[in-house]
């Protein structure tokens, strides 16, 4: 947990209670309300020299007014994904950063064990620059009808846009180059489709990902394949335990070699929030603000693909 900081939560349903119970003292008050003039004249309720950041667990359409105010106010921001920002407000998170006022935004899947070990392996074998082939991730739900019965979760292009940002950021961290193209990118049905589909053409590089809603239970897997081998990751420790393997091929055809298996033990939901908080703000906040514009235009890409091709007969 960032030291000696002082919070107020913003949003206090199901994440920010987490954010809550996680900092425990540390959260000075919270703001919950159901309209951005009410909100904001709540925060002013605080004096400015009682606290030192903003948690921001909000509905996406009222999070841009949150940040503005809160880094006007030079406070550190800690804002629940996804989020795109626009022209202006990234001006100001850009000129908040170079005056070292922190800006970062959350997922709790780059704190996840597994994700931070396929993660820091793939980036080892690029520093190699060994030629790979693919990307495969699959992130499916099996909650539906509790997404789209939500006044705010269900964004319309069926689960595309509430969880499909977990997934580009761990594209962010494995690829960080530039160049990226959408090949294509389709849903299966009409907007409230169980599936959506999306390819990613970045040079000799394929990455394709699958979001669901067709799945009985949460399910998430990465598949990274190259020249030598394959690295497998199937779960996330908040749903139960995860599993990693890595195999080397046997040239030209035999069974290949298992390099490693590692199990990575389940935690709670909150324990991944709390691990969250104590890594806060200590990444490269620069990159992570470059790849949170990087999945605002794939996800403004696919929303758009994702609308044409709903709408044709």
């Amino acid at each position: 947990m960032a030291s000696n900081l002082r919070w107020i939560v913003v949003g206090n349903g199901n994440q920010g209670g987490k954010h809550r119970e996680v900092l425990g003292s540390s959260c000075v008050g919270f703001v919950d309300e159901s309209s951005i003039s009410a909100g904001i004249l709540a925060l002013n309720q605080f004096s400015n020299d009682s606290y030192d950041a903003i948690v921001i667990a909000t509905p996406e359409h009222v999070k841009n007014s949150y940040i503005d105010y809160a880094l006007k106010k030079e406070k550190f921001v800690l804002v629940e994904k996804p989020i795109e920002l626009d022209p202006t407000l990234l001006q100001l998170v850009e000129r908040s950063l170079a005056n070292g006022i922190l800006f970062e935004t959350a997922y709790d899947h780059q704190i996840d064990p597994g994700i931070i070990h396929l993660v820091e392996k793939v980036q080892s074998l690029r520093r190699q620059e060994l030629a790979w082939s693919n990307l495969r991730i699959n992130y499916s739900f099996g909650t539906e009808a509790l997404i789209q019965s939500s006044p705010w979760m269900d964004f319309g292009t069926g689960p595309w846009e509430l969880v499909a940002p977990h997934a580009l950021r761990v594209l962010c961290d494995l690829d960080s180059g530039s160049g990226e193209d959408f090949a294509y990118s389709f849903g299966l049905g009409n907007l409230k489709s169980p599936s959506t589909v999306t390819g990613i053409r970045s040079g000799k590089n394929y990455v394709e990902i699958t979001t669901s809603y067709t799945s009985w239970l949460n399910k998430f897997s990465i598949n990274f394949t190259w020249e030598e081998g394959t690295m497998e990751l199937l779960g996330l420790t908040k749903w139960g335990s995860s599993t990693f393997s890595e195999y080397r091929r046997i040239h030209p055809a035999g069974k290949p070699d298992l390099v490693e298996s590692r199990i990575f033990e389940a935690r709670t939901p909150l324990e991944s929030v709390a691990a969250l908080h104590k890594v806060v703000f200590k990444k490269d906040l620069i990159h992570s603000l470059s790849c949170d514009q990087r999945i605002a235009d794939y996800l403004t890409h696919a929303r758009n693909q994702l609308v044409n091709w709903n709408d044709t007969p």
